[in-house]
């Protein structure tokens, strides 16, 4: 009789095991096929990411292709107007003209006593820019004063217009402050109106013509480009935390624009209504310039103003007493001698020295807040000192 074969366990070593029969031939175990799969898994899916990563790519880029062309050559079209109109702007001996303001002048209210802090009086020559539509503005805080020499409080791009060496579309010159005048004529040239100013005024400006390349206002071709600046008003509308203390505007020039685009209906109210909201839009640019939606009110505008004239006493042919009527919520004052600071202080009259005779003067005050904002000049009065 045949015999089963006595089977046995065959021990664990740590590596693959089987049972077997003695009569089985040993046979050479296989490597580890279990590793290697994984390790293919894992390469599989190494390789399948950087497809599906260009897979998407090549998606986004076919649905938003003609916008990113088209923001792209806006973007570095407008980028180059703005630089040929704010930055190319250069003089023919290789100097770099500062650019100015319709509003920029050479002397201000906040010169300190007798303008120290806007020394020198005298100056050499220097080269300026300044941009189109200064004579579109016949504000009363525009005034130009004189005729070659003008005062230096005078609004300097004016004043270039109306001696001729700018012209109403802006450009490139030279100015200089030259001094101390005993008076300011007034004259008209050019568009510009002068005012007269017979007296005293320590600084005077002149100016001189120059040649100059990329001088022209670019602002009509920016703003044709500019309508695709869109994305910038979402982005302030999304972090207007960023400007906590400004009050929205909106200006007639942007009721102009939201106007036009919910009016495009082929009607005779619909046109009337677009040339109406068009008008607002070119009048508003071409009145006012580039003005922001975001506001603040002015700081000077709530300090109390005198509503009286100083008085002047005890004048002599170099010295007067100006006396003038207490202020509520200011902490100081300050006294203007033809619009140059006197005096500063708390007292509410002044002795000034150093005139000269027989010379009319003007004065006026301006109260002083707590932080040291001035506010408003009240009503001027004037004097004549004496002969000597």
């Amino acid at each position: 009789m045949s015999r089963e074969p006595e089977v046995r366990p065959f021990p664990f070593t740590g590596g693959d095991w089987r049972r077997r029969s003695r009569s089985e031939k040993k046979v050479p175990v296989g490597p580890d096929r279990s590793q290697h799969s994984l390790e293919d898994s894992t390469a599989s899916v190494q390789s399948v990411q950087p497809i599906a990563l260009k897979h998407a790519v090549v998606v986004w880029l076919s649905k938003y292709c003609v916008v990113l062309i088209y923001f792209s050559v806006s973007l570095a079209l407008l980028v180059l107007l703005v630089y040929l109109s704010f930055f190319a702007a250069s003089m023919d001996d290789g100097s770099k003209p500062d650019f100015l303001s319709c509003r920029s002048w050479g002397f201000g209210t906040s010169c300190g006593l007798w303008g120290v802090d806007c020394r020198p009086f005298e100056s050499e020559w220097t080269a300026f820019r300044c941009p189109t539509r200064c004579t579109l503005d016949q504000s009363s805080s525009l005034a130009v004063f004189g005729s070659s020499p003008y005062r230096a409080d005078s609004r300097i791009c004016r004043a270039a217009t109306h001696a001729g060496v700018v012209g109403p579309n802006g450009g490139c010159a030279f100015y200089r402050f030259s001094g101390a005048a005993d008076a300011f004529y007034p004259s008209t040239a050019n568009g510009v109106t002068t005012k007269g100013f017979l007296s005293w005024f320590p600084k005077t400006i002149e100016f001189e013509e120059a040649s100059s390349t990329y001088c022209s206002d670019l602002s009509w071709w920016i703003l044709s480009v500019g309508f695709i600046a869109t994305a910038v008003v979402a982005s302030v509308l999304l972090s207007w935390a960023l400007f906590p203390s400004t009050s929205f505007h909106l200006h007639h020039t942007m009721l102009g624009a939201l106007i036009i685009p919910v009016t495009s209906f082929p009607t005779p109210a619909a046109a009337f209504s677009q040339a109406a909201a068009l008008g607002l839009f070119i009048q508003g640019y071409a009145r006012w310039g580039w003005h922001s939606y975001l506001d603040t009110i002015p700081t000077y505008l709530t300090i109390a103003v005198p509503e009286n004239a100083p008085n002047t006493t005890n004048v002599t042919s170099s010295r007067a007493r100006v006396v003038w009527e207490p202020l509520e919520s200011v902490q100081a004052y300050s006294l203007r001698l033809n619009r140059v600071e006197v005096y500063r202080g708390v007292d509410t009259s002044a002795v000034i020295s150093n005139l000269k005779p027989n010379i009319t003067y003007f004065v006026g005050v301006a109260g002083v807040a707590s932080w040291g904002i001035d506010g408003r000049v009240g009503p001027l009065s004037n004097f004549t000192t004496l002969e000597e």
